[in-house]
């Protein structure tokens, strides 16, 4: 592709700024965890004070997913911004020595090169579960393949984003699945928490500097027709948390006809080169799923849509 050693450059900087910030989290958090249990066994009667060992040293950071690596040969073909990581679990826990930790360690604590075990993991568990749907009546000669400790975590990546992508925005030359590792997705926080607010202290300048530069600088190298057309390109994101996050940028609501009354579609023009473009479910009940327009009939429209906005930039 073009401008290789360029985005070979920004490429090495991303993957090695993340893995630094994620070695020093664990050499925070082992030490923590030792001064934590060492308080905690001297005197059980804290934990009645409440969760003090819930922390911001206690859960594994997943500041994005997908493999960088995969731009310079074209296997990358989207590019997300998310908020944040969510919610996490106990897989994701450090002081309970959960799963995660288990696969950074057991992955020469790199993170994408456990990222990249993780995709293997999963859509192997996948292939696995449906070859033993098929042949389920030979039970006895087929050993079921144990869920991998991210299963949750890949699960969402690829139902929301990867599938998405493969479903309805796949360039028309690409006859391979597009997984996980074909897509970038970056968390403006790699903190985790039950909602976004919870975060209450998140530099947006500096998210933007961060996390939105990085995530506009690699969309120039995916390889997708309906997302990137020259050097103009789309950035995908999902929910109405944006709104608040961009408010100090020019947005633009875009909603098109055939999503009006359950959509809305925002556009951020980030600079004369690069939108980003928000989706984001209305007149919902409780939780809103994070995905995007899913629905069959919505497919030519949405990619014609998609790329009207990147012609709007080659006007």
């Amino acid at each position: 592709m073009e401008n290789n050693t360029n985005v070979e450059a920004q490429i090495k900087s991303f993957i090695e700024y993340w893995q630094k910030f994620i070695t020093q989290w664990i050499e925070y958090s082992d030490s923590n965890r030792k001064l934590l249990n060492s308080f905690i066994k001297s005197e059980n009667e804290y934990y009645k004070f409440g969760s003090i060992h819930n922390t911001l040293s206690n859960y594994f950071p997943e500041p994005y997913f997908g493999n960088p690596s995969n731009i310079p040969n074209g296997n990358i073909y989207a590019v997300f911004i998310n908020l944040n990581p969510g919610s996490a679990g106990t897989s994701q826990s450090h002081y309970n020595e959960g799963g995660y930790i288990d696969d950074f360690r057991s992955n020469g604590s790199n993170y994408l090169q456990t990222l990249n075990y993780w995709n293997n993991e999963y859509y192997q568990y996948l292939e696995n579960l449906q070859n033993n749907k098929e042949i389920r009546h030979h039970k006895n000669q087929f050993q079921l393949k144990k869920k991998p400790n991210s299963f949750g975590t890949m699960d969402w990546w690829d139902k929301h984003r990867a599938k998405w992508i493969d479903s309805f925005l796949k360039p028309d030359n690409v006859t391979h699945k597009i997984e996980i590792q074909h897509i970038l997705g970056l968390e403006l926080s790699p903190w985790h928490s039950k909602v976004f607010t919870d975060i209450k202290d998140i530099n947006i300048d500096f998210a933007i500097e961060m996390v939105v530069k990085r995530a506009v600088e690699f969309s120039k190298h995916i390889n997708n027709h309906y997302l990137r057309e020259e050097n103009k390109s789309l950035v995908l994101t999902c929910g109405a948390g944006f709104k608040n996050f961009f408010k100090a940028q020019n947005g633009e609501q875009i909603t098109p006809n055939f999503l009006d009354g359950k959509w809305r579609v925002w556009k951020w023009q980030f600079d004369d080169d690069t939108s980003i473009i928000n989706f984001h479910q209305t007149n919902t009940k409780g939780a809103v799923t994070l995905n995007f327009p899913n629905k069959e009939i919505f497919k030519e429209d949405l990619q014609l849509f998609l790329v009207e906005q990147l012609k709007a930039m080659l006007a």
